[in-house]
């Protein structure tokens, strides 16, 4: 005990200087004092928040036609609420009409089942254009293609430097 006595003292004399501020106090205690659950989940590895990716990806995602009419159906009484008040009031205000979004979905997906899909081009059909340049089936062969491509640059340059 002895020694963690030392320890401590030395520790709490290199934080205070450390920090320049009020001296710090310490005190060794032995495992029998200390809360079980004093240093429980020490041992998890940390984990970034997510929340607001989930919350986003909550709010992007696509409209159902239901949320949508039950969502319509909330501004219109809202606004027959408010409009209530101001006749009481002696306030006569027409607020703008409300309409569903067209199509049943909103957002940006809707947006992206609009794109054409992407049609796959043949080694075939690439033979056959005037350009006469082979596709590439597999990765490597990709690689390749694209090695002998920057020779062919780093040629061309090098003739054009001269």
């Amino acid at each position: 005990m002895c020694i963690y006595m030392y320890i401590v003292s030395v520790l709490t004399q290199t934080v205070t200087s450390l920090t320049f501020s009020l001296p710090l106090a310490g005190e060794y205690m032995p495992p029998d004092r200390v809360h079980p659950g004093t240093f429980k989940g020490s041992n998890r590895m940390f984990r970034k928040p997510k929340a607001h990716l989930l919350h986003a990806q909550r709010h992007n995602a696509a409209k159902t036609p239901e949320s949508q009419r039950k969502a319509l159906t909330r501004v219109k009484s809202r606004h027959s609420k408010t409009k209530q008040r101001l006749s009481d009031l002696g306030i006569d205000y027409d607020f703008p009409e409300v309409k569903a979004p067209e199509g049943g979905t909103a957002g940006r997906d809707a947006a992206e089942k609009e794109k054409p899909k992407k049609r796959k081009v043949t080694a075939i059909e690439v033979a056959d254009s005037p350009e006469k340049k082979k596709v590439a089936k597999t990765k490597k062969e990709k690689q390749i293609a694209t090695k002998k491509e920057k020779e062919r640059v780093t040629r061309t340059q090098k003739r054009g430097k001269k």
